[in-house]
């Protein structure tokens, strides 16, 4: 367990003392402290967590929870990153897409795990995008043009139609679409009865390029499906950022000309489509439980994360309200500021109501309903799955109210949920793994997993060639880990803008909220002193919320490497 911390001492003795420094500090601003064996021990286990799930290609790890005891089996299934990509299962195979539409299957019937890839990409237009003049634009961040969900619909004798909702490249704009390949499953394989997609349905508009902040902001795209009955499929779109907070800006989510931001019912046979329900920012994920009801989630702002019950002609309220808040103002010394819309803060009236909303917002992705085959005591439960946080939430539920939240740490960001056909849950990561969830109550040590099928994997993680820059490294790494926080046009997001920052005085961008240890810094960010602020946020600067990147040292030169070019 500890191998891989003995082969870097001096790396883990700076990592126990900084972060232990750093530990004691938060609990005494908070009124509780740690013993420091807990905390030693606590970062012996995440550091050989990390180790585990980075260097090996299959990982086992238990956890206690409230009803049961939950075991994790992590599987290595590619190389790519960044957001996007889906999961499905059809007869215990897993069809999962990577980001950018190349699809893949792992065996999981028994605890030889295949994993094999094949069938035609998804119909995403990625090589002519990346050939385009939009793309060689700082603000055009190429990881939000994805893959975003997938739905089986059983033909009969192993045959399904395999729907896939994602965006596709179109020159002048991005479209969102939804299309559709027969798959067969024998005893063996997953096969493809075709060789191509085909499309079922197209959004209006088509999404043209923004002016400011990121060309296209497609991390805000929805693309969950459910089928509501045979021939009817119900599919949430998100409205890409286009929410009316900018010059010139419309309100998509409440234009009845516009399919963004909305629930749209498609008529499978007719290709016809309508708005069922709209007001949505994002709802990346939804299910039709078996009672009829149809929960979807809602990726809002800060403290608007929201779980509905989507119904006909219902309007939801966004952009005109929200439990949240806007991010940090540019001009103010606040962490966030009012939602300019919303006539009363944090109130959601006028509008139908969340069922449940998340404070502060964990950035909920999707969901699935457990169906107590493998978790009897979670029988009904709702699971939603979270980026920022990295976090399940079982939602333990009551007709259509939710009774309480439990959170479940699961140290990766979920971009796809399902319930297994045998009850266990299966996850899809933005860590190019899927996890399966199973029960740990038995007893006994869990059977060992074998993986086969892993070198045949294509890498996506970025297009570095191999005689790639430095730089030209860092630039994918940031539109990779950094993009979704850190503009590079000097608009605020989450992060202070990026463009211009080496040689800049530290904390200098006025009105943004930085931590008091930043604050207190004082003189300019060159590269070394960025260099080491990237590599150990905590000991730098504690008290900040930077996340690490996750590649550590391998990156962080190329990264600061790249921002030095901008200005």
């Amino acid at each position: 367990m500890f191998s891989s911390l003995i082969r870097k001492p001096l790396f883990l003795v700076s990592l126990i003392a900084a972060t232990a420094i750093a530990f004691l500090m938060i609990g005494g601003a908070i009124g509780f402290a740690l013993s420091s064996d807990r905390i030693l021990m606590r970062l012996f286990e995440m550091k050989a967590d990390y180790d585990a799930s980075r260097d090996a290609d299959v990982v086992q790890t238990e956890k206690e929870t409230a009803l049961s005891r939950i075991r994790f089996t992590k599987v290595r299934v590619g190389d790519f990153s960044g957001g996007g990509g889906a999961l499905v299962e059809v007869d215990g195979r897993l069809i999962f897409t990577t980001p950018k539409g190349k699809l893949g299957v792992l065996d999981a019937r028994s605890n030889d795990f295949a994993l094999s890839y094949g069938g035609p990409d998804i119909p995403m237009n990625v090589e002519e995008m990346d050939a385009s003049d939009y793309a060689k634009s700082p603000l055009f961040t190429r990881r939000f043009v994805r893959a975003l969900g997938f739905l089986t619909a059983a033909k009969g004798d192993g045959r399904y139609d395999l729907y896939a909702s994602h965006h596709a490249f179109n020159g002048s704009c991005i479209d969102f679409k939804i299309s559709k390949i027969e798959v067969i499953a024998t005893a063996t394989a997953i096969e493809f009865a075709n060789a191509d997609w085909q499309t079922v349905y197209t959004a209006v508009p088509c999404i043209a390029y923004k002016t400011s902040d990121n060309l296209f902001q497609g991390e805000e795209a929805g693309g969950a499906m459910v089928q509501i009955a045979p021939g009817r499929l119900l599919v949430t779109i998100g409205d890409h950022g286009i929410d009316g907070d900018k010059p010139g800006e419309i309100k998509v989510s409440m234009d009845p000309t516009s399919h963004l931001g909305k629930v749209i019912e498609i008529d499978l046979a007719t290709g016809d489509a309508e708005i069922y329900a709209s007001g949505l920012r994002n709802p990346q994920g939804m299910i039709a439980s078996r009672d009829g009801r149809v929960w979807l989630t809602e990726h809002g702002p800060q403290g608007g994360d929201e779980i509905n019950i989507v119904k006909r002609d219902a309007n939801y309220g966004w952009p005109e309200v929200t439990l949240g808040s806007d991010y940090a103002d540019p001009g103010r010394q606040l962490a966030r500021r009012p939602w300019p819309f919303n006539p009363v803060q944090g109130r959601h009236d006028g509008f139908e109501k969340p069922v449940f909303s998340f404070v502060p917002s964990p950035a909920i992705s999707p969901l699935t309903e457990i169906d107590g085959n493998e978790f009897p005591l979670w029988k009904d439960d709702l699971l939603v799955g979270s980026l920022r946080s990295q976090t399940l939430f079982r939602l333990r539920r009551n007709d259509d109210r939710i009774l309480y939240a439990e959170p479940i740490e699961v140290r990766e960001r979920i971009r796809d949920l399902i319930t297994m056909e045998d009850g266990r849950i299966a996850m899809l990561t933005d860590s190019a793994r899927i996890q399966i969830i199973s029960n740990g109550d038995e007893a006994g040590e869990p059977a060992p997993i074998s993986l086969s099928g892993l070198e045949g994997a294509p890498k996506e993680k970025s297009r570095i060639s191999a005689d790639a820059s430095n730089v030209e490294i860092g630039e994918i790494t940031y539109e990779l880990r950094c993009a979704s926080c850190h503009s590079l046009s000097g608009e605020p997001l989450p992060g202070p803008p990026l463009n211009g920052v080496v040689r800049r005085d530290i904390a200098s961008v006025e009105g943004y909220p930085y931590s008091d240890a930043l604050t207190n810094m004082s003189g300019r960010w060159s590269k070394k002193r960025l260099r080491e602020f990237i590599n150990d946020v905590d000991a730098t600067a504690p008290g900040t919320t930077m996340q690490h990147l996750p590649e550590g040292h391998e990156y962080s030169r190329a990264v600061v490497d790249y921002l030095a070019t901008v200005k």
